[in-house]
């Protein structure tokens, strides 16, 4: 750690530091799931639950080849860093974006669902590229937007995001798509 109160410390060491306290002054509560296979007393694998899910296609292959561009043309800390991300873009393939239980952001197109915790981070960076013009510049969600959410379409956001036409009929000002489209395209440039 380099910065603050644990300057000097291993992360290892700080993270559990800053974990019993963030828990003793109430900020945060003690939450799990499981990360590998349960099993029962009786030697039975433990299903929670099996349901629908959305999945984000990770190993699609012209998204896969271009994170691996990225990730070839980063300036890492350490070979050991590099191996790591090229270690995660070969085991991603199809990567379960949701889920019905736990703590969360519920999906915007198909709200019994939650975001799963990796997805919910991958796809709230983008969003925030351009929430501030989606809720009138207040991301507390407290003033009302002219926009609304029908208006968010497919091509919107394919627009907005994907380098994809402009919307033919989208009733979204062009001053305000343009924007959406400069905001995230200028913050995927500092990446």
């Amino acid at each position: 750690m380099i910065v603050g109160e644990y300057t000097g410390m291993k992360i290892q060491e700080a993270k559990q530091l800053i974990r019993s306290l963030l828990i003793k002054t109430g900020q945060a509560i003690i939450y799990s799931e499981p990360e590998k296979r349960v099993m029962s007393r009786s030697g039975d694998e433990c299903v929670v639950a099996l349901t629908d899910q959305w999945f984000i296609t990770y190993g699609e292959p012209e998204w896969k080849k271009m994170a691996e561009e990225c990730v070839s043309s980063m300036n890492l800390y350490s070979n050991g860093t590099r191996h790591c991300f090229e270690s995660s873009l070969d085991s991603l393939n199809q990567w379960a974006c949701s889920r019905l239980s736990g703590l969360g952001t519920r999906i915007p197109w198909d709200e019994q669902f939650l975001a799963e915790s990796l997805s919910d981070s991958t796809i709230y960076m983008a969003y925030y590229t351009i929430a501030h013009l989606l809720r009138d510049g207040d991301l507390h969600g407290r003033s009302t937007s002219s926009l609304k959410l029908e208006q968010m379409t497919d091509e919107v956001w394919d627009f907005g995001f994907c380098g994809g036409p402009r919307p033919e009929f989208s009733d979204i000002p062009c001053s305000i798509l343009n924007k959406m489209k400069q905001e995230f395209e200028y913050c995927t440039r500092l990446i």
